[in-house]
């Protein structure tokens, strides 16, 4: 592999990083902001959410997550959100 391109592939996965640390963040604040209940596990990598009855698989840092009891995996927290029946 050439140095250009060994640089390149650094700078995206250092992008892609900090892009994913700034999703687990800002993910982590909205569910609060709305009072949905998580718990916390791999140090928010991972959030178990529950609302109303419904309990989710959340990866915060891709937007994954995924219903538990059945349903659609999808991504996002603003469709997570309305899965879980969060009104805007």
């Amino acid at each position: 592999m050439r140095d250009i391109d060994r640089a390149v592939e650094i700078g995206w996965q250092s992008e892609s990083a900090e892009r994913r640390a700034k999703n687990r963040q800002s993910s982590a604040e909205m569910l609060a902001e709305r009072g949905i209940q998580f718990e916390t596990k791999n140090m928010g990598a991972h959030l178990v959410v529950s609302h109303d009855g419904k309990v989710a698989d959340f990866w915060p840092g891709t937007g994954k997550y995924i219903p538990r009891g059945g349903g659609r995996p999808g991504r996002g927290v603003f469709n997570l959100l309305k899965l879980l029946g969060v009104k805007p």
